[in-house]
C-alpha cells in the first residue's frame, strides 16, 4: 500500500451527531450482526470496519420502503432481491424489461418469495466482500435461515438450519412437480428419507396427492408460476413439499428442513422440452456445489495481456518502454457442497455466470457456448456467460499515460509550432485571471475551478520548460515564465486555502463510518449532491487529486506540506486495503476504492441514499478523472511525474488498475456503437438493443437494473454525450477512442444546432479526436468568459493541437505535424492548420471497407492513423 506506518488523518475528527446527521438517521444498525459492530474504545466509530458506502447490497440496511417494510432491492446478478423481518424476495428483472426510445428498465417484481413457518425473532447481514453479502434470520426456538447474494450465481442460495421453508409465487403457482427427466431411481429406504440418488440430484416422485393438497418428495422440484415461469429447486437433503390446490398462492415444507437449499428460474420460457436442454442439464449437474463469499485479487507485472478483449486503449505505444503494465486479475469463490468433497459423488464444478466485460479476456476454456448451456440469463448489462470453476483469472491492460500521453496524443509537441504557442499565451494571459477558485463554491465547482486552474499551469510549464532547454528565454522574466509564475501561485494560494479550512465547504473525517465529507453535506444531506452521505466523491476529489499532483510537480514543497491531506483524500477514493468485513478494519480507516462495484467492472456514484435500480451512475467521464488524479498523484508522490513507466509501486498500479477498469467499464457499458448486421468480427460485446443504440448512442446514467438515457438536470442528447465526456484532459483521451468518437459526432453532436455556450467548448473537444482540423476553425470563435468553469480556451486548444491528426503548414508551405502531406498549390494559407486525415483510398480507407461505410465512418479505418484496425474493417485484407 501507498500508506505509510505513520499517516494520520490531518483533516479535523467529526462525530456525525454533532452536525445533526447521526448514523441511525440513515442506516438501520441493528440489521448488522452484534459482532459487525464496534464496542471499542473509541466512542465515534459505529462498525469494526470503515463503511463500504458504495458496495451493492447498502440498500437492505438503509430505512425501507413503506411496502410491508421492505427494503430497496439490491442487484446480484441476474436477480435483484429485497428482504424485510419476515420474508425475502426474488426477481428475475429481465423478465419485467420495459424499454422505450430512451429508457430500459429491468423492473423489480417477486416471482418468488421466501418466507419461513417460524417466528423469526431477528435478522442481520453477517458478512461482506466485493462480491457478495451474507443475510440470516433467526427463529424464536434458534433455528437459522441463511442467504448467499453472490454476484454471478445463477442460483439463489441458502441454508436453513430446523426452520420450515415457505415459497410464495408473483400471484400463484399453476403447478409443483418433478423435474421432466428420465430413469430416476432411489437408494435407501425412502420412508427415511436417506439421500436420494441418480446421475444428479434430479430426484422426485409425486405422493398423497388429494382434491385440496400436492405433495412432492425429493430433492428437486419445478415450481411453475401463472405467468408461465418455471424454477428448479434443489435441496441437498430430501424433504417434502406442498402445495394447497384450492389457492395455489405458497408452496411449504411439511416439516422444519436442515441443508442447502438453490433455486434457479429457466430462463427460457419458450423451450418445449426440458429433458433435452443443455442448460437444464447444466443446472442439475453443478447444483451441489454453490458460493458463500467471493474476493477479487490482483497480481502487476510488465508484458502482454493475454486477451486484449475488444478495448484498444493501451497507451503504451506512446511510451519509451515497449512493455505495458498489466494486472492479472483473479476472482475467487468460497464454496460449500452438497456432498463432503472427499466423497466418491463429490459435484461437479461451480457454475457462475459472468458479465460481458468479463467474457472478452476470460480464457474460452473455462466458459460454455450455447451448445453446452442453451439457457440465455440476460441482465441489463446484456447477456451473462456461464463459467466453471470457482477462480476466474484474466488480464486486465492497465492505462499510464502520465501527464500528456495518451493514446490519442500526437507526439510532436504540436503547442510549440509559433501559431499554436502564440495562441495559447495570449489565451493563457486573460484564462489565469477569470474562473478562478472560490473560496464560498462547493466541493465539486471548487474542485473544477482548481482543476482548471492546474492544467493552466501544466501548459505554461511545458512551455516554459521548452524554453528554458532550447535557450529561447531570454530571462526567467519572459511571457510565459511570468504567466507560469502567476499560475502556479494563484493555484498555490486556493489549495492552501482549502487544505487549511480557508473555504466555506470544509472536508473532515466522519469517525463513525470512516470518510472525507464535506460540512455542508453534513449539514444538509442534500447539498453537494449528498457528499454528506458519500454521493459522487469519486468526482469530488478526483478533481482536487488532479490539481494537487500538478501543484506538487511545480513544487516539492507544496507536497512535503500537505502530503497527509493528499493523501486522506485519495484513500478515501483509491484506497487499496479493507476490501470486506473479514478484515476487521485493519490499517488506515478508509473501505476499498469507495465506488468501485468489482463485478460490475466500473464505479456507482450512489452512496448511502436508497435507490430503486440498486446503484447507479451518470458521468462515467468524471469516475475515469478520479481514478485519472489517483494515479498522477501517486506518481508525484513517488517522484515519478516524469517518468512515470518507472513507478511500478503497489499504490500506483493499483490507481492504474481502477482507472483501466472505469475506462474499460464506460466503453462497455456508457459507449454504443451499431453492430453491423451478419459481422462475426467484431470483438464488442452487443449489450443493448440495436434500436436503442443507433437511437442514443451514449447511456446517460446506468443503474444495476436501468440504462437511461437522459441526466439527473436535463434530457437533451447534448447533455447526456457531454456530461459523460467532461473534463477535458488526458483521460479524456484515452476514454474516447476515435473510432467512437467519429461515430458519436457524426450521428449526435453534429445534428443538435445551436449549441448553449457552456457546453460548446466539450463539443469542439470532443470533435477534435475525429477532426482536430475542424475543431481548432471551430474554436477560434470561442470566449472562455462563456465556457462551463472547468474548460478555458486555453485548455482546449491546446487538447486540439496534441491530438493525432493535427498539423500546420509553415511559412516553406511545409507540413509540420502528425502526419506528413506533400505540398500542393492547394494547401492552406501559411499558418493555417491542416488535417491530412478526412480522406484516404486504397484498402485502408473508410469507403473501401463497406462495414465502415455503413457505421457512418470517413478517412483512414484500416488502420487509423493511430495505428488502430477498426472493427469494420475486412479482415480478409489483412
Amino acid at each position: 500500500a501507498m500508506s505509510d506506518s505513520n499517516f494520520r488523518i490531518s483533516f479535523s475528527k467529526i462525530n456525525r451527531v454533532d452536525y445533526g446527521d447521526g448514523v441511525d438517521q440513515f442506516i438501520v444498525k441493528n440489521l448488522f450482526h452484534p459482532e459487525l459492530l464496534y464496542q471499542g474504545a473509541n466512542p465515534t466509530r459505529t462498525f469494526i470496519f470503515p463503511f463500504p458506502t458504495g458496495a451493492f447490497w447498502t440498500n437492505l440496511v438503509l430505512p425501507p420502503t413503506q411496502n410491508q417494510g421492505l427494503s430497496f432491492p439490491v442487484v446480484a446478478y441476474p436477480y435483484a432481491f429485497k428482504w424485510s423481518d419476515t420474508l425475502v424476495q426474488v426477481s428475475y428483472s429481465y423478465s419485467h424489461r420495459k424499454e422505450e426510445t430512451k429508457a430500459i428498465h429491468d423492473y423489480f417484481y417477486p416471482d418468488l418469495s421466501f418466507a419461513c413457518e417460524e417466528t423469526l425473532s431477528g435478522r442481520h447481514v453477517t458478512a461482506f466482500d466485493p462480491l457478495s453479502v451474507a443475510l440470516q434470520y433467526e427463529t424464536t426456538k434458534k433455528g437459522l435461515w441463511s442467504l448467499f447474494l453472490v454476484q454471478g450465481s445463477p442460483y439463489v442460495n441458502m441454508e436453513y438450519g430446523s426452520v420450515t421453508p415457505v415459497i410464495s409465487a408473483l400471484s400463484t403457482f399453476e403447478d409443483i412437480g418433478c423435474p421432466p427427466l428420465a430413469n430416476y431411481s432411489f437408494v435407501g429406504n425412502k420412508r427415511k428419507r436417506r439421500r436420494l440418488e441418480s446421475s444428479g440430484y434430479g430426484v422426485c416422485y409425486t405422493d398423497s396427492s388429494t382434491d385440496t393438497t400436492k405433495t412432492v418428495h425429493g430433492v428437486q422440484f419445478i415450481l411453475t408460476t401463472t405467468e408461465g415461469w418455471k424454477w428448479i429447486i434443489f435441496a441437498s437433503e430430501p424433504l417434502t413439499l406442498e402445495m394447497d390446490t384450492r389457492t395455489r398462492a405458497k408452496v411449504r415444507a411439511t416439516e422444519p428442513y436442515n441443508g442447502a437449499f438453490r433455486a434457479a428460474i429457466i430462463p427460457n420460457r419458450t423451450l418445449d422440452d426440458l429433458s433435452m436442454s443443455s442448460g437444464m442439464q447444466r443446472l442439475i449437474n453443478h447444483a451441489g456445489i454453490y458460493p458463500i463469499h467471493g474476493d477479487v485479487t490482483w497480481s502487476f507485472s510488465s508484458g502482454s495481456p493475454s486477451r486484449s478483449g475488444f478495448w484498444s486503449g493501451a497507451s503504451f505505444s506512446n511510451s519509451s518502454d515497449n512493455k505495458q503494465r498489466v494486472a492479472t486479475v483473479s476472482i475467487k469463490f468460497k464454496t460449500r457442497s452438497f456432498v463432503p468433497a472427499t466423497s466418491a459423488t463429490a459435484p461437479k464444478p461451480l457454475l457462475m455466470l459472468a458479465l460481458p466485460h468479463h467474457a472478452v479476456r476470460l480464457s474460452p476454456s473455462v466458459m460454455l457456448g450455447p451448445k453446452g448451456f442453451d439457457f440465455s440469463y440476460n441482465t441489463i448489462k446484456g447477456p451473462m456467460i456461464p463459467v466453471l470453476g470457482t477462480g476466474w483469472e484474466y488480464d486486465q491492460p492497465l492505462l499510464s499515460p502520465g501527464f500528456d500521453n495518451d493514446i490519442g496524443a500526437n507526439n510532436n509537441s504540436m503547442f510549440l509550432h509559433p501559431t499554436v504557442k502564440s495562441a495559447l499565451i495570449e489565451n493563457l494571459k486573460q484564462d489565469i485571471n477569470i474562473a478562478l477558485p472560490t473560496k464560498t463554491e462547493n466541493i465539486y465547482g471548487f474542485g473544477k475551478q482548481s482543476a482548471r486552474l492546474a492544467q493552466l499551469v501544466h501548459i505554461a510549464s511545458r512551455m516554459a520548460a521548452n524554453e528554458t532547454a532550447s535557450r529561447n528565454a531570454t530571462s526567467s522574466g519572459s511571457s510565459v515564465h511570468s504567466l507560469l509564475k502567476q499560475a502556479t501561485s494563484r493555484l498555490s494560494s486556493a489549495l492552501e486555502a482549502f487544505f487549511t479550512d480557508g473555504v466555506s465547504d470544509k472536508l473532515v473525517y466522519d469517525s463513525n463510518l470512516g470518510g472525507l465529507v464535506t460540512t455542508d453535506g453534513l449539514l444538509d444531506s442534500g447539498a453537494d449532491f449528498g457528499n454528506g452521505r458519500y454521493n459522487d466523491h469519486h468526482f469530488h476529489y478526483g478533481y482536487i487529486l488532479y490539481a494537487s499532483a500538478i501543484m506538487s510537480k511545480m513544487d516539492p514543497s507544496f507536497l512535503a506540506k500537505y502530503r497527509s491531506k493528499i493523501d486522506a483524500i485519495h484513500y478515501d477514493v483509491a484506497h487499496n486495503q479493507n476490501f470486506d468485513s473479514r478484515r476487521r478494519g485493519e490499517g488506515i480507516f478508509f473501505p476499498a476504492a469507495r465506488h468501485m462495484n468489482w463485478f460490475d467492472g466500473h464505479s456507482y456514484a450512489s452512496g448511502l441514499f436508497p435507490f430503486g435500480n440498486g446503484k447507479s451512475q451518470e458521468s462515467s467521464s468524471e469516475a475515469v478523472n478520479c481514478y485519472y488524479g489517483a494515479y498522477l498523484w501517486s506518481l508525484v508522490r513517488n517522484g515519478a511525474g516524469n517518468s512515470p513507466e518507472k513507478d511500478t509501486s503497489p499504490q500506483t498500479d493499483f490507481a492504474r488498475l481502477l482507472l483501466s477498469f472505469e475506462v474499460t467499464g464506460a466503453q462497455t457499458y456508457w459507449h454504443m456503437i451499431p453492430q453491423i448486421p451478419g459481422d462475426k468480427t467484431t470483438t464488442r460485446p452487443k449489450i443493448y438493443s440495436d434500436s436503442f443504440v443507433r437511437t442514443n448512442y451514449m447511456v446517460g446514467n446506468v443503474g444495476m437494473n436501468d440504462a437511461i438515457c437522459s441526466t439527473w438536470f436535463g434530457t437533451e442528447p447534448l447533455y447526456v454525450h457531454m456530461i459523460n465526456f467532461l473534463p477535458v484532459t488526458t483521460a479524456a483521451g484515452e476514454l474516447f477512442l476515435k473510432e467512437y468518437a467519429t461515430i458519436e459526432y457524426k450521428n449526435v453532436l453534429s445534428t443538435i444546432g445551436e449549441i448553449d455556450t457552456a457546453w460548446r467548448g466539450f463539443v469542439i473537444a470532443n470533435h477534435a479526436i475525429s477532426d482536430p482540423l475542424s475543431a481548432w476553425k471551430e474554436a477560434q470563435g470561442v470566449s472562455s468568459a462563456e465556457l462551463d468553469s472547468g474548460l478555458s480556451k486555453t485548455q482546449l486548444l491546446y487538447w486540439i493541437s496534441s491530438r493525432k491528426g493535427f498539423v500546420l503548414v509553415d511559412e516553406r508551405n511545409e507540413t509540420i505535424g502528425d502526419q506528413t502531406v506533400n505540398s500542393s498549390p492547394s494547401s492552406p494559407p501559411v499558418g493555417a492548420p491542416s488535417l491530412n486525415d478526412s480522406a484516404g483510398s486504397g484498402s485502408g480507407s473508410c469507403s473501401e471497407n463497406a462495414k465502415c461505410v455503413a457505421t457512418g465512418l470517413t478517412g483512414q479505418c484500416c488502420p487509423t492513423l493511430s495505428g488502430v484496425s477498426l472493427d469494420c474493417c475486412d479482415r480478409s485484407r489483412f
